[in-house]
Order: C-alpha cells, then structure tokens, then sequence
C-alpha cells in the first residue's frame, strides 16, 4: 500500500511539473553592416577586399569596431544589445566599396524588431523577415558617389 502510495504520489508531482509555461522562443540574431563609400582616393593605394577599413575615410567616424548595436521590440523596450565587430573591406565593383561590420545578439521572441546601430537611428524588420533571412539582419549606410 505504502508503495502505491509514493507512486500515486510521484505522477501527481510529474503532471503538475509538466503544465510549466514554456520558456520564450530566444533566437541568436546575426547582422552585417555595409557603409558604402568612394574608399579609393587619387593618389593613394587601391583598396583591396579582406584589407581593414575605416569608414570616417568617407564620412562616418561614429561607425567602427565597438560601435554599439541595440535592438528594440515595437515598443520601444531593448531586447539586447552588442557591439560591432571587424571593419573589412569588400570590394564589389568599380567604386563599389563596403567597409563591413558583423554583430550578433540573442532576442527573445516578438512579432517586430528595431536594429539601431550607434545613433543612426533604427531599422525595422519583421519576424517573418528575419524568418526568412535565417535571423541574419543586413543594414547599409552611405552611398558611391565619389567625394573629395
């Protein structure tokens, strides 16, 4: 009887255990940010893809390794925040120059995201389109017209 007792007992505790909430869905969010610019100056070496870059040479010294990357919900609440890594160049036509950062930072689940990087003000995506991007959220600032 005793034995039965514990048993009656063990599955009562194991079916109150499993009616627990499930944890929030938490996905690892990955991004690339691109700032376009004329890198090639007249004079100067070309610049080459994989060699470091530094975007303040086109205008944008607030961006570089370290920058911060802050993602919102629609409500403005923070999710998480990280910071920008490497500062590559990738070379991908004439005057088609992209210094490139990467970040990543893992969010909890939400119908809506707003990637901010430094405060240059935030970029909107989906959960759907970050779905189907494979949570890889890609950002670009600047432009290819040539400055001097």
């Amino acid at each position: 009887m005793a034995t039965r007792l514990v048993a009656i007992l063990a599955l009562a505790l194991l079916a109150a255990c499993s009616h627990a909430p499930a944890a929030p869905a938490r996905h690892r969010l990955t991004g690339e940010y691109a700032v376009h610019g004329a890198y090639a100056k007249p004079g100067q070496p070309q610049p080459t893809s994989g060699a470091a870059c530094n975007p303040a040479a086109v205008g944008y010294s607030d961006i570089h390794a370290g920058t911060a990357v802050v993602v919102k919900n629609a409500g403005g609440s923070t999710l998480g925040r990280t910071a920008l890594q490497g500062g590559t160049m990738r070379i991908s036509g004439s005057f088609r120059d992209d210094c490139m950062f990467t970040f990543t930072v893992t969010v909890s689940d939400q119908p809506a995201y707003q990637v901010e990087v430094g405060n240059r003000g935030g970029v909107s995506f989906s959960k759907a389109q970050l779905e189907q991007a494979h949570w890889k959220a890609e950002l670009a600032i600047g432009n290819y017209t040539l400055g001097t």
